[in-house]
């Protein structure tokens, strides 16, 4: 779960894979959890607010 997430592989649906007690603690694993999740939350929005701003009309074009 330590690597990065980007747009190109943003899931519809975030998951988290399952807790193996033999190779982390608890704690590392909700850190772990928590990092990714905050990534998906991150690049959900700045997916998010690229689309806005392609649907965003021109300001250019209003003035004409």
């Amino acid at each position: 779960m330590n690597r990065e997430v980007t747009p190109d592989d943003l899931p519809v649906m975030f998951s988290a894979r399952t807790w193996n007690s033999l190779q982390e603690s608890w704690e590392d694993y909700l850190h772990a959890v928590e990092r990714a999740y905050a990534q998906y939350v991150d690049c959900a929005r700045r997916t998010s607010m690229g689309d806005q701003t392609r649907l965003a009309p021109d300001s250019d074009e209003q003035e004409l």
